[in-house]
């Protein structure tokens, strides 16, 4: 495949991942919002990201029992066209058990997108590093357009505008997937548990996902509640406030695009430990009622955890003996379990104890992580190399 075919292919690629983030988090900057308009509580609010994230954690290896040898390609394409048009549907209908149906539909369908996306662009790739950091990159645009697109279209025209816009673009990058021939590895094969098993008895594998369970279990649990949090403490806050304290996902895009360099230059274990530790601080720093702080830490906030994130990925694929599709399915499993319970479970505490204890909590799992990366291999230190 020559290099213009590559990068003609490598497009509607990472639309559809861009896209496909912004309808992940497209409600979260309207929970507060959908909350009082249907009479709910800020947990039951917090339920239309919850949703979505449980299929999320569930989902991508039973997808590998159910969609046998699929295409990524074929599996992308009608998992995009479903996603586009639960998008129109979100914003058409205004029943709240509706919402979280259509939610939950749209949790089942991104397990099937985002391994598909993964295997695609790994297999039109010979940098893997830099095409992982890459998809990350655009994970962090889209999370970021999400919330603070929804929030300024809530503020100055409507919201169910931006969800429809969405559904429309994703439609059309459905239509633009690469149909290129598949190798044999880029297919689901139809994993056994003692497979998944195997894969977390390989040397630090089983220390990465729980590192990243861990820390986007947090992250989750800060951003799913940022909403709620400000409309306690700036109750005359609109809502275009909340987009914007979101901008940290920028700097994020940026240190993605870094992360290579930043492993090269401190190898995995002090890369993680670096990150760790500005995310430990930034949730210190969170317990004063300040504005101005708050937009500020959640730019090292995000970087923080992007970081991790992109190491966590490469490293998880680097190590693992199984195909891509299936490595990538496990590793998004634990990925959004981790976001699924801190999505949810953290609100409580909020709910009941508000946010210092909320903060406390949050710290309390940072600093298990903090042991955790201690606990990985020493000679993890310069597995990047391999990617160069």
């Amino acid at each position: 495949m020559c290099m213009r075919e590559r990068n003609k292919g490598v497009v509607p690629l990472l639309g559809s991942t861009l896209f496909t983030f912004i309808t992940l988090y497209l409600p979260q900057p309207l929970q507060p919002k959908l909350a009082a308009l249907y009479r709910r509580s800020s947990s039951e609010g917090a339920l239309l990201t919850t949703v979505t994230l449980i299929p999320l954690a569930l989902f991508p290896l039973l997808y590998g029992y159910l969609l046998g040898n699929i295409r990524p390609a074929r599996l992308l394409k009608t998992a995009a066209i479903g996603l586009g048009l639960c998008n129109i549907a979100f914003a058409s209908f205004h029943h709240f058990p509706l919402l979280l149906a259509i939610r939950f539909l749209i949790g089942c369908l991104i397990p099937i997108i985002l391994p598909a996306i993964i295997a695609l662009l790994l297999q039109q790739s010979t940098k893997p590093q830099k095409t992982l950091s890459l998809y990350v990159t655009f994970t962090i645009i889209g999370g970021f357009s999400g919330r603070f697109l929804s929030s300024l279209f809530d503020t100055y025209l409507s919201w169910e505008t931006f969800s429809w816009l969405c559904g429309g673009v994703l439609l059309f990058f459905a239509g633009r997937v690469p149909d290129t021939p598949t190798h044999k590895s880029a297919l689901y094969q139809r994993p056994q548990p003692k497979d998944f098993l195997a894969l977390l008895k390989v040397p630090g594998v089983s220390i990465m996902l729980l590192i990243i369970y861990a820390t986007f279990g947090s992250f989750v649990a800060l951003l799913n509640y940022l909403p709620f949090i400000l409309r306690n403490t700036f109750p005359h806050a609109p809502s275009v406030v909340t987009g914007i304290m979101y901008s940290g996902y920028i700097f994020s895009a940026v240190i993605s695009l870094l992360s290579t360099r930043i492993i090269e230059a401190l190898g995995t274990r002090r890369s993680l430990l670096a990150a760790n530790l500005v995310f430990l601080g930034g949730l210190g720093l969170l317990f004063p009622d300040n504005l101005i702080l708050m937009f500020f830490v959640l730019f090292a906030f995000c970087a923080a955890f992007f970081l991790t994130h992109a190491v966590a990925l490469a490293e998880v694929n680097r190590h693992s003996p199984y195909p891509s599709l299936f490595t990538n399915a496990c590793y998004t499993a634990c990925y959004y379990c981790g976001g699924a319970v801190g999505s949810w479970l953290p609100g409580l505490v909020f709910e009941r104890y508000g946010k210092s204890t909320f903060l406390a909590t949050l710290l309390a799992v940072s600093l298990c992580t903090t042991l955790s990366i201690l606990l990985l291999p020493r000679n993890d230190d310069d597995t990047v190399r391999s990617f160069r």
